[in-house]
């Protein structure tokens, strides 16, 4: 693929991008690329816990434990996606600072958006963890959730 690349971008647009390639016509993965990608990838993945934890919560959880109610056991599986929420949460703040300096968001707009709906998305959180049966808790924490991936896609990353 290293191969293809060089060949697509050509010596010119490499020399520009400070990429080297060498003699076999590889392009080397710059170490500060692999570190952003690596930080990309984790804050997917929490995102994508996050989310799509939510998903499966409302999709499939929540129908069954209404048709077979079993108050302990509905506690345990929402404490089990707490945690692991709070985890991903804290892997996309930390991620997402270190790319966001990395990439300069901090001034852009869309960036400030995404930021005040992460703000308004924690403090959701926290309340849903203080009032659990809440469920306009639960529908605000998902419309943010919603809100901060779909201004996240336009990001300049």
């Amino acid at each position: 693929m290293a191969t293809a690349l060089a060949d697509v971008l050509g010596s010119d647009l490499c020399h520009r991008l400070r990429l080297r390639i060498g003699e076999d016509r590889t392009l080397p993965f710059p170490r500060k690329l692999r570190r952003m990608q690596v930080l990309l990838f984790l804050h997917v993945v929490a995102m994508a816990f996050f989310l799509g934890g939510q998903l499966m919560l409302a999709a499939t959880v929540v129908p069954v434990e209404r048709s077979n109610p079993d108050p302990a056991r509905m506690r345990g599986i929402a404490q089990r996606f707490g945690i692991g929420s709070l985890i991903a949460l804290g892997v996309l703040l930390f991620t997402g600072m270190l790319m966001a300096s990395h990439y300069e968001l901090w001034d852009l707009r869309d960036f400030q958006i995404k930021m005040g709906l992460v703000v308004a998305l924690i403090v959701s959180v926290l309340a849903h963890m203080q009032y659990p049966k809440a469920h306009a808790l639960m529908g605000l924490t998902f419309v943010l959730t919603l809100g901060i991936v779909w201004i996240g896609l336009d990001l300049p990353v």
